[in-house]
C-alpha cells in the first residue's frame, strides 16, 4: 500500500466483503487496488478498480449510510478479462470521471 488513500481503500474493501451477501469473488482474489474513489459524504459511495490474482480485473462499487457498512449498505463486484473491459463495462460514467479514467 503506497499511500493513505490505498490504505483507506483496503479498509473499506475489506469491510464491504465482510458485511454483505455472497459475492462472485473473495477478498483473497484481489492482488491490488489500482484505483480507489470515495465521495466522502455523510452517506458515502465507493468505487474500486482491482487487479486480481489470476490476471483478470474487477470493478467494484458500494455505498453505506452514515452508520457505516453494518447497517444499510450495498456492494457489488464483477470480474472482466482486461483492465479496459473493467473500466468500460464495470464502472459508471460518474465513477470513470471521478477516478480520472475518461
Amino acid at each position: 500500500m503506497s499511500n493513505e488513500n490505498d490504505q483507506l481503500g483496503w479498509v473499506d474493501l475489506h469491510e464491504a466483503f465482510n458485511t454483505n451477501s455472497p459475492q462472485p469473488l473473495a477478498l483473497q482474489d484481489v492482488k491490488r487496488i489500482d484505483v480507489f474513489w470515495t465521495d466522502d459524504s455523510s452517506e458515502p459511495s465507493f468505487a474500486w478498480l482491482l487487479e486480481l490474482e489470476d490476471g483478470r480485473w474487477a470493478a467494484a462499487s458500494g455505498w453505506t449510510d452514515y452508520t457505516g457498512w453494518d447497517c444499510q449498505s450495498g456492494f457489488s463486484i464483477q470480474a472482466y478479462p482486461t483492465r479496459e473491459d473493467a473500466i468500460r463495462l464495470g464502472l459508471t460514467g460518474e465513477h470513470r470521471v471521478a477516478m480520472g479514467l475518461q
